[in-house]
């Protein structure tokens, strides 16, 4: 009797079980549709009928993320932590609680997070943005370094922006700890934006023309230098905004 029972506890389990990846596999199709609340009413529910299932981190990052995606920072936050909590060793849970802390702008917080997540992982990318999160907290010794990281490991040609934004704050964090010292990299980063214009001009999109002025301003190019970045430059953007 004893084993009998047994027996209809495993098999209601198995059952358990696959009906949980049947629902996981739901909640990702939904994901790739970009259908969020529905992500997040499936995942409530499965967070309720499984809370303590193998899986139920999943549940928690997928409604952190599209709440995370849906611009509901308040409530993505608990969620991708607790995803973190349950389970510390799976990167995407790292990556996107510190990419929420990137949205929100507490740098701060991110910065252990992507040092976890370089531990794991290693990638170029994570160098650039742990470089990117000392630099908004004004550790620019250590933005420097992970900057330099970064630029280092033969990135390609896809990441055009990170590149040359690398070399643009490198070269301010640089100046920041001792004036003139950054102009190499500042002026570099614009001289790559220059050539860029001319066959790349929606790669511009993202570099400002504050740019343009802090690099005339500390001497790191000449005005008339200057004038001429800014003419193809604006021409690259009036003919993608046009």
């Amino acid at each position: 009797m004893i084993r009998y029972i047994s027996l209809v506890v495993l098999f209601f389990s198995i059952i358990g079980l696959a009906q949980t990846q049947k629902d996981l596999d739901k909640l990702y199709e939904l994901d790739q549709k970009g259908k969020y609340s529905e992500v997040i009413n499936e995942s409530t529910r499965l967070i309720k009928l499984y809370p303590e299932g193998a899986n139920v981190y999943y549940c928690y990052y997928m409604r952190g993320f599209s709440y995370m995606e849906s611009e509901n920072y308040y409530k993505a936050e608990p969620d991708l932590k607790k995803c973190v909590e349950l389970n510390p060793k799976w990167v995407h849970g790292l990556n996107d609680l510190y990419v929420l802390y990137f949205e929100t702008e507490e740098y701060g917080k991110a910065i252990p997070l992507i040092k976890k997540v370089i531990n794991m992982r290693d990638k170029p990318i994570d160098h650039h943005d742990l470089g990117f999160a000392y630099f908004r907290t004004n550790d620019f010794q250590n933005s420097i370094k992970s900057y330099s990281n970064y630029l280092n490991t033969g990135v390609g040609d896809d990441e055009i922006y990170f590149k040359r934004l690398a070399l643009y704050e490198r070269g301010k964090a640089k100046n920041s700890l001792q004036k003139g010292r950054g102009c190499d990299d500042v002026s570099s980063a614009l001289q790559k934006a220059y050539v860029e214009s001319k066959y790349y001009p929606s790669s511009l999109y993202m570099l400002e023309f504050k740019s343009l002025d802090y690099a005339t301003k500390n001497g790191c190019i000449t005005y008339r230098t200057a004038d001429i970045y800014e003419k193809a430059m604006r021409k690259a953007y009036k003919n993608v905004f046009r």
